[in-house]
């Protein structure tokens, strides 16, 4: 037998046994004796939904204008992204290096001159240059004219530090070459002192008999020693 399902009779949906009202919209179902309202199995009302709007074409885009007759056309438009900026190079700079050292020559040319420039001078006259004074005076308050000048040395030396001042990383030789020359000139000034003060010289004339060979020869001894590469 096909089953009856009771249900309201103003929205239809399923009435139990003994509603006076609808659940769901209310009305007046009467008593439950009263004989229900029949109706054959049927799928629950689904309400109503609204319609939806008409979809809308979007308009075609305006067809770009055309440029008129013997009118000049438009420049592209720029790049988004800047180019790299390219820098000249730079022209290389002059090197103003000089091939030798001018402090270590020049403290080399200094002991070279003093060899030959008076080294004692009598009454304010020059009378002797290193060329002329033997090597024995360093030591010997009465030294022989031996073969051998304290000339010789000092001029070997000035050589030496004038080659040197042409060759890169030269200080310890430059500066033992300093240290020997600096020793002839004071060893030389000390001999200098001593005889002249056992003649009972005063120390004034003592300085006045050392001429300005040995000044010199000091200045260049001083200046090799300190010259760097």
């Amino acid at each position: 037998m096909a089953a009856t399902t009771r249900y309201c009779p103003n929205c239809g949906l399923e009435r139990r046994e003994g509603e006076r009202f609808c659940r769901n919209c209310g009305a007046a179902l009467g008593t439950g004796a009263t004989k229900l309202h029949e109706s054959p199995a049927a799928s629950p009302v689904t309400p109503a939904t609204e319609p939806m709007p008409p979809v809308q074409a979007a308009p075609a885009p305006a067809p770009a204008a055309q440029p008129a007759a013997g009118a000049a056309a438009p420049l592209p438009a720029p790049p988004s992204a800047p180019h790299p900026v390219v820098q000249a190079a730079r022209a290389p700079r002059s090197s103003t290096t000089l091939p030798f050292k001018p402090l270590a020559l020049g403290g080399g040319l200094a002991i070279l001159i003093s060899t030959f420039l008076p080294w004692i001078s009598i009454e304010g006259l020059p009378s002797s240059n290193a060329l002329d004074v033997p090597i024995e005076f360093l030591w010997s308050l009465e030294p022989s004219d031996g073969p051998i000048k304290i000339g010789f040395v000092t001029l070997a030396l000035g050589i030496v530090a004038v080659g040197l001042s042409f060759v890169p990383r030269m200080n310890a030789i430059r500066r033992i070459c300093g240290s020997v020359t600096l020793a002839v000139v004071l060893g030389f000034t000390l001999q200098m002192y001593r005889s002249l003060d056992a003649a009972g010289l005063p120390i004034a004339d003592i300085f006045s008999a050392i001429g300005f060979g040995a000044p010199l020869a000091l200045a260049g001894a001083i200046v090799t020693q300190i010259a760097r590469s």
